[in-house]
């Protein structure tokens, strides 16, 4: 009951937290927000999915993902329609997540007071706030409500103090300035609605790792992102393992299929549909000789294949 309270709480965007009014999520809010998460997790509670994962993550593709999650049950994980600054880069890495609102008088003294207790940097606007938790591996994903013109997150000074802290990117719905000086800051990269020359005004923080939407999703703090050109989905960070590891089998699987059907060896409806003992042995064989590195752990296929009848 506690956490159902907790959860609706966070959902609504409030900032408050043991009577108090908080912006950030403690480390036992976001432990309870993500409670099928049995992994090391970050300092601040967040999951955190290993970095072997988020690598070999680059390689599934959106359209895999997707149907991944929604086989369990995750329907509205995918979100598009960005304008990106290197199309060609593939970003993984853990959420960090902000909500930003129009600026409302009472609001923003309620935030500001907030932030002071919390012990955030009181020089420079809010949206400071989100870039100095950041660490290693880590994507600030932000909702400003699609805001373009005056509703640029950050500019290139701010881009590079992400690209310092955390090694990625940014996921915004909303905007930067400086597209120029930002798309010349090496490895960095944005998925945002806009670009606009203004700098940011009337638009305020109202939460840092909260429950966010972007566009048709819902992001957690600690979700794993992967965004390409094709779009970005967000993954719970419990299900990051079983879905590369799901990905990597289908590709080898498919590349046997392939490679028997060139030569002929069987029939095509013996191949390219359930395999037979004689087919699964096949296989197992020729994984045994798999021609390179396998994209996997042996031992993690190993534990796949009994488990699924091979």
């Amino acid at each position: 009951m506690r956490r159902t309270i907790l959860i609706t709480a966070l959902v609504l965007g409030g900032l408050f937290a043991n009577a108090q009014q908080r912006l950030g999520s403690t480390p036992e809010q976001i432990k309870d927000l993500t409670p099928e998460w049995k992994g090391e997790r970050s300092a601040d509670g967040r999951p955190h999915v290993s970095d072997q994962l988020l690598e070999r993550l680059k390689k599934v593709s959106v359209d895999e993902a997707w149907e991944k999650l929604k086989a369990k049950g995750y329907l509205s994980q995918f979100e598009g329609g960005w304008k990106i600054l290197h199309p060609d880069s593939v970003m993984t890495g853990r959420v960090v997540t902000a909500q930003y609102m129009p600026a409302r008088p009472d609001l923003n003294a309620v935030v500001t007071t907030a932030g002071k207790a919390e012990g955030r940097s009181q020089h420079g606007g809010q949206n400071l706030w989100p870039i100095d938790i950041l660490t290693n591996g880590d994507v600030y994903v932000a909702d400003a409500y699609g805001k373009i013109a005056d509703g640029t997150l950050m500019g290139s000074s701010l881009s590079s103090s992400v690209w310092g802290r955390a090694k990625r990117g940014v996921i915004f719905n909303g905007a930067i300035r400086d597209e120029a000086e930002v798309s010349e800051i090496k490895g960095f990269n944005a998925w945002v609605k806009g670009t606009d020359p203004s700098a940011i005004s009337q638009v305020q923080l109202t939460s840092i790792n909260q429950p966010i939407r972007i566009g048709r999703v819902t992001v957690l703090p600690g979700d794993v992102v992967l965004a390409n050109k094709y779009g970005t989905v967000f993954i719970p960070a419990h299900l990051v393992a079983d879905l590369v590891l799901d990905a990597e089998f289908q590709d080898v699987h498919d590349q046997f299929e392939r490679a028997r059907m060139l030569e002929g060896k069987y029939l095509t409806g013996q191949i390219h549909g359930a395999w037979s003992d004689e087919i699964k042995k096949d296989f197992l064989n020729w994984l045994n000789h798999y021609p390179g590195k396998l994209p996997m752990p042996k031992k993690e296929l190993d534990v796949y294949l009994k488990a699924n009848g091979y």
